[in-house]
Order: C-alpha cells, then structure tokens, then sequence
C-alpha cells in the first residue's frame, strides 16, 4: 500500500513540474498585448513534450481562443507558458482579464493543447528579424514587406516598448538582440533611399509672375494700369493688403521686384532732333511768303534780321508767332531778302485784287448798307481805297470802338449790343 501511494505522489510530482516547465506565453489580441515569440523563450519545445493534444484541451482552446489567434493548428500562440497566460489574464493584457473565472486547470489544459509537438521547428534564431517581427509584429503592423513600420529606429522601439504605446510592453521580454534584428528588418535595404528632390527656386519670371498674380484685377501686362509701380509701393499695398493684395505676401522680394521690373514702362528711344532749317530761302516761304508773297517780288527786299526781330517781338501785322525762330534763322531770312532787288515803284493793291467788295465773308454786305468801310477798319478804307500801311499785311485791322472779339467773333460796343459776325 505505501509503495502505490509512493508511486501516486511521484507522478503527482512529475505532473506538477511538467505543468511548470512547459508552459508557452498569454493569449491576448494581436491589436495588442501579444506575448511575444522569444528565440530565447523559457517554452522551447523540449523532447519530454506530449505529442498528441486531448480533446478536452482543444476544446478549451476553441471556445476561448480561436476567435483572436486562430485555429489550434495555426495558433501563434504555440509554446506559451502557464505562467505567461496567467501573467496576462491577471494583467487585462488584449482585454484578456475577462478569463479570471478560468481555473488553473483549464488554464494548464489550455497551454498543453499549444504545447509544441517534438516535431515542432528550431526556436527563431535571435537574429532573425523577418522571423521575429512574423511572431511579434505582423499582427498590428502588417506584413514584414508592406510594414507602416518600416525605418523605424532602435530607440523608438524601446521607446514604445518602455512606455507601453500601443500596448507594446510586453515586447520587454525580447533581449536587445532580437530587437535589433526587428528593426534591421524593417531598415529599407536594397532599394537605396531617393535622393531628395531639390524645391524649385522661386520663380522669378516677372511677365509670368504678373500674368498669375496681377493680371485678373490690373487687366493685361501690356495694358496694364500699374505701369511704373516701384517695389516700395508694391510692398505697402501687400502690407496693408490694399485691395485684398496681402495674399502676395508669399512672394520673395525677389519675385516682387520681378514683377515691378516687368510693369516698368518701356521707353521709346528718343527722335533725334533734326538740326534747325538754317536755309533762307526756304525759311522765307514756309514763315513769309504768306503775307509778303514769293522771295523773288517780295516787298520785304532788303529788311534786316534787326528789323525783322523787331516786328517780331512787337507782333508787328501778327508777326510775334515767328518767335520760335532762332537768331540764326531770322539772319538766314535777311540774307535771303537781302539778295532781293527792290521794285523800283511798289506796287499799288487795288481793290478787289484779294477779295470782292465788298468782301462776301461773314456779314459785310450787310453792313456795307449801313455804315462805311472806315466805321470798323479805321480810316483810309472806303469802297475804292485802302490804308496802305494796315492793308495787306496779314492781320484783321478792326477799330477799337466796335468791340470785336475775335475768339466769339462779336460785336458788343458799336452800332448794336452784343451781336455775332
């Protein structure tokens, strides 16, 4: 009898540290929690381990593990250990606190049934980061070749594992090792990284510029109401965002200056001025020969440039418009006339030889009825003779007391009050 209750407590022993050695890690989602897959894990398989699972176990498994981590076969959950799972149900890793009414028992059948066969592979080497980021990483983070994680750094992943971001701490199992492996699996490798494109240098094209920015208020380059602006005053109507222009704030100075050098007006090159017309002949016909008739019988034969300036500055007979005449052309002209031989008897103007008497112009017929030529053009005009020192010279000679206005062509202070010509 003592020997079978001997024989009892052996296997009861036996059973005890078996539970204890085997154990795999916590069930917990892969959104988080997940007890990681260690290449130093205290649940490699070891050759004592069972090779078949009981159904009881199995049972266990589906009912309360499958929906997160799979099916028994696929489970990556395989080689989890008691005290991982207990670790986990206690901790509420993966919303897994909701097993705390499991009893250690089921807890123990449950990581029996992931207890890797003797046919189970290898532990994951400790640098094998492809194989360890598939264990622990995949889950959250997606596959290794398609990973949001990839670049990530060392310390950022200690980072999170310390600080527990996104439930990550339990990842603190992992030597720096198998860490470092992670993080060189998800360090771009082959495909060099690109060189980075340089930003485009801000364009300076001030047509360009305009025609983007300015054009849809100032109408076009060309016609453009903003021709000669300078930079400073660009600059004030973006500061003080005058007519909305503040928006231009975002372009450089240089582009600014760009668009002012573009509005600034093109200046024509300059006419060159022709040299004064210093030939006499030619002066005299074009400013003379009007009143004074051709060079050849002009009654102005021998007149000096003194004379002439003379009747010039005092507006002698309407004279005062040949001002613009330089000194020299005014002597160019008394060269000319003084090339003039003089008729011997001037020539005497009869009436009639200009115009009809009298003159059929403005209202001269009407007047002739009822005043003589004297009463407007001063004495020495009749039907039949002339003042021969007013007569013929260009201008319209009008007595003072009619009141004529050449501008409005009125009388206003003779035989009536004010009446048009």
């Amino acid at each position: 009898m003592n020997s079978v209750i001997k024989a009892v407590c052996f296997m009861a022993v036996a059973v005890a540290a078996g539970l204890v050695s085997g154990c795999g890690g916590g069930g917990s989602t892969p959104a988080g929690g997940a007890v990681p897959v260690s290449a130093t894990a205290s649940g490699a398989p070891s050759s004592s381990a069972p090779s078949a699972v009981s159904p009881e176990a199995a049972a266990l498994y589906a009912a309360n593990c499958a929906g997160c981590h799979g099916s028994l076969d696929v489970s990556e959950k395989k080689g989890t250990t008691a005290a991982r799972l207990q670790n986990a149900i206690a901790n509420n890793i993966g919303g897994m606190g909701m097993f705390s009414a499991m009893t250690a028992a089921e807890q123990q059948m449950i990581v029996s049934a992931l207890t890797p066969s003797t046919t189970t592979a290898p532990p994951t080497s400790a640098t094998d980061g492809a194989a360890l980021y598939a264990a622990n990483c995949a889950g959250c983070h997606g596959a290794l070749a398609s990973s949001t994680k990839k670049g990530i750094t060392l310390a950022r992943l200690q980072n999170a594992v310390s600080g527990n971001i996104g439930n990550m701490g339990f990842l603190a199992t992992l030597t720096s090792t198998e860490q470092q492996a992670i993080v060189t699996a998800l360090t771009p490798g082959a495909t060099p990284a690109p060189t980075p494109t340089p930003p485009p240098a801000p364009a300076t094209d001030g047509a360009a510029l305009y025609a983007a920015n300015c054009a849809g208020c100032h109408g076009a380059l060309a016609s453009s109401g903003k021709k000669g602006i300078t930079l400073a005053r660009l600059q004030n109507a973006i500061t003080a965002n005058v007519g909305n222009m503040g928006y231009l704030s975002t372009l450089t100075s240089a582009q600014q200056q760009a668009i002012v050098t573009a509005l600034a007006p093109t200046t024509p090159a300059p006419t060159p001025t022709p040299p004064p017309v210093t030939d006499g002949a030619s002066l005299y016909a074009s400013n003379c020969a009007g009143c004074h008739g051709p060079l050849a019988s002009s009654a102005k034969a021998g007149a000096t440039a003194s004379r002439t300036q003379t009747a010039i500055n005092g507006n002698v007979g309407g004279m005062g418009y040949l001002s613009t005449l330089t000194s020299t052309q005014v002597s160019a002209i008394a060269t000319a006339l003084a090339g003039v031989t003089p008729p011997t008897t001037p020539p005497v103007a009869t009436c009639g030889s200009c115009h009809a008497i009298p003159p059929v112009s403005g209202k001269h017929t009407f007047h002739n009825s009822r005043a003589t030529c004297a009463t407007c053009h001063g004495s020495g005009y009749s039907t039949t003779a002339v003042n021969s020192s007013t007569h013929n010279n260009g201008v319209k000679n009008l007595t003072t007391t009619i009141g004529w206005n050449a501008t409005s062509r009125s009388c206003s202070n003779s035989c009536h009050g004010r009446k048009s010509w």
